[in-house]
């Protein structure tokens, strides 16, 4: 242990957190102190960052809002008293995207036992980073797409799509002057035609009553695009196939699933009110 980490943590067992603030501001003032006090700042910060690993290691990302987790945020609040709830926020955020980098943290925070207030609360300070990156809709989706096959079947409230849907509607207006895409085409662009396709249809069997409706929603304006496209189902049949050729999924057969969709687009050109709706931008 070198010196300065031997004083530190003497230092710890002396004075409380407020009085080493005091100490530290003070020191840092004065130029007979400051290179001494940037030496033990680095020590607490090494020693807290130490501190907060320990305790995520013992976080179940399955069940993420733990006693465990409970414990590294009375740690952050501990060591940093009286700030205001957003700037708590802002710190736990720091150090969870530290941990565990700010894709695998988004890909925990959407599991299904994780959906309460708080993990919408660092999801969306999230969002802040991100938009601050310029990170993409696209890359955004990618981030969650292992969910997408439940992504609207149990409603759009749930964290994957609401996610995706409100940072779609967010970038724009930061981003005013980047070509804007529809939610369903970052959706085609970051998984795939057949991914969504497949996804909509799924969709349409839920019990939630607006997840299905919205299925139905996108999947109209997919098949719209498509008509608009000048593709036919033959295209679409070739079109599925080779993208699940690519991207597999670890799903059945290729053929079989183009097949499945060719067949529901088909039925939905042949229906006489087809052309007569408007594509719906989504």
């Amino acid at each position: 242990m070198e010196l300065h980490e031997i004083l530190y943590s003497a230092m710890t067992d002396i004075f409380s957190h407020q009085d080493l603030n005091n100490i530290f501001v003070k020191a840092l003032e004065d130029p007979h102190t400051v290179q001494l006090a940037n030496a033990l700042l680095e020590c607490r910060w090494s020693y807290d960052r130490k501190e907060t690993h320990k305790m995520l290691a013992k976080v179940n990302p399955y069940n993420f809002f733990s006693n465990h987790f409970k414990e590294f945020v009375g740690y952050i609040r501990s060591q940093n008293r009286d700030q205001d709830e957003l700037v708590y926020t802002f710190l736990e955020l720091k150090v969870l995207t530290e941990f565990y980098g700010e894709d695998l943290l988004a890909q925990i925070l959407v599991l299904p036992k994780n959906q309460i207030v708080r993990g919408w609360t660092y999801l969306n300070a999230l969002t802040t980073v991100w938009l601050g990156e310029k990170k993409s809709p696209v890359e955004v989706m990618k981030t969650v797409d292992d969910d997408v096959y439940n992504f609207l079947y149990y409603g759009a409230d749930k964290f994957s799509p609401k996610l995706c849907f409100s940072y779609n509607s967010k970038f724009y207006k930061v981003y005013p002057s980047e070509v804007t895409m529809t939610s369903l085409d970052t959706l085609t662009s970051a998984v795939g035609p057949a991914r969504v396709a497949i996804m909509l249809d799924i969709a349409q069997k839920s019990p939630n009553s607006f997840g299905k409706s919205q299925g139905l929603v996108y999947q109209n304006t997919q098949y719209q695009e498509w008509y608009a496209k000048k593709l036919s189902p033959d295209d679409v049949y070739e079109m599925i196939e080779n993208d699940l050729m690519k991207n597999p999924w670890g799903l059945s057969d290729a053929s079989d699933l183009a097949e499945s969709v060719r067949i529901r687009y088909t039925s939905a050109l042949l229906h006489p009110d087809f052309t007569k709706n408007k594509e719906l931008v989504v």
